[in-house]
């Protein structure tokens, strides 16, 4: 996540803006508590525009191989435990796969590694998801006490911590407010054609950061926060990747 501060320094930055501009009307919220289970949240994110990388859960290393080989390489793998939530810290994360026995190998380490650094660790499984490359862009839906809610984007990674590089709206953002909050970024350059490589896939990002927007609106009484870091944002006419999502509920759910 990013540090409180700039949030809250930008916020109040863009606040007067956005008031001088005149704000829209956000409308009901129109969602039902129903969409954001979790047999149901994917494909709700997945119908504004957020959609998740190939992933599936496998019961065993020789499981994940198997999963691995259904999805395509490269793959990340992951290992599922609630002795690791913080899987980097205990090396529960391999990136970068690249055929059935890496991904074996790698889910046998990692179990070691896990049970070594914990005897009492049980150990769910291995979620298997594509690799996904691209340009990192971070996009954040949250509710100010003060303000409402409000939409933050910039580009993800070290760059956001280091550059504090990130522009905020309040809600809605519709495709004109995305492409100016893009176009506000320093780094606005890295979504265009440089040296050779394509340009990012724009449209798509737009359609995420509207569609971030508008699931918020609609499901904001369920809702307090909603992170995307990252969405990985791939070259022209082939989409955006909503890598890793980060629910903050309110108590009502």
């Amino acid at each position: 996540g990013l540090p409180e501060t700039v949030r809250a320094m930008q916020g109040l930055v863009h606040y007067a803006a956005t008031l001088r501009r005149g704000v829209a009307a956000m409308g009901a919220p129109a969602g039902s508590a129903e969409q954001l289970d979790d047999k149901h949240f994917d494909g709700l994110l997945a119908l504004h525009g957020l959609t998740k990388p190939s992933s599936a859960l496998a019961a065993s290393p020789d499981a994940a191989a198997v999963e691995a080989t259904r999805i395509g390489f490269p793959v990340v793998v992951k290992i599922v435990s609630p002795q690791a939530s913080h899987k980097t810290e205990v090396g529960g994360v391999t990136l970068g796969l690249r055929n059935a026995a890496e991904v074996r190998a790698a889910a046998e380490t990692m179990a070691r590694r896990l049970t070594v650094h914990d005897p009492s660790a049980r150990i769910e499984g291995f979620l298997v998801q594509e690799m996904v490359d691209g340009t990192e862009v971070i996009l954040g839906v949250r509710e100010d006490p003060q303000f409402g809610p409000f939409m933050l984007a910039g580009f993800g990674g070290v760059l956001v911590e280091v550059m504090r590089d990130v522009a905020i709206r309040l809600l809605p953002v519709d495709d004109n407010t995305a492409l100016g909050m893009l176009r506000s970024l320093r780094g606005a350059p890295l979504l265009e054609q440089f040296r050779g490589r394509p340009a990012r896939d724009i449209d798509a990002l737009v359609a995420a950061m509207t569609g971030l927007s508008k699931l918020f609106i609609d499901h904001r009484q369920w809702l307090t926060d909603l992170e995307i870091n990252p969405l990985m944002v791939r070259p022209q006419g082939k989409g955006a990747v909503a890598v890793d999502v980060r629910v903050i509920w309110r108590d009502a759910k």
